[in-house]
């Protein structure tokens, strides 16, 4: 299982909680999981079947460059980083 911390922004979506562990090999995998949780999650994380412009993802603290097949070793931690409030 990996973990996935929730920003605050998107806390709404997951019931309200700061993180969640979720199964997957893969960050497609680790998303679809995430729906299960999140409901209306996917649709913002994945535009055309990429992740969203807007959004940066970060493995361990990396961010992703190899979009969702990128591999997800297990007890990773996945940070997802919505785009930044307008002023």
């Amino acid at each position: 299982m990996v973990n996935v911390i929730i920003p605050t922004m998107l806390r709404k979506k997951c019931n309200n909680i700061n993180d969640i562990a979720v199964d997957g090999v893969n960050l497609r995998e680790i998303i679809n999981n995430l729906e299960l949780h999140c409901p209306g999650i996917e649709e913002i994380l994945i535009y055309e079947n990429l992740i969203n412009p807007g959004i940066q993802i970060a493995i361990n603290g990396e961010p992703v460059t190899t979009g969702l097949s990128t591999t997800i070793p297990q007890d990773a931690e996945i940070n997802i980083i919505p785009p930044p409030l307008p002023p």
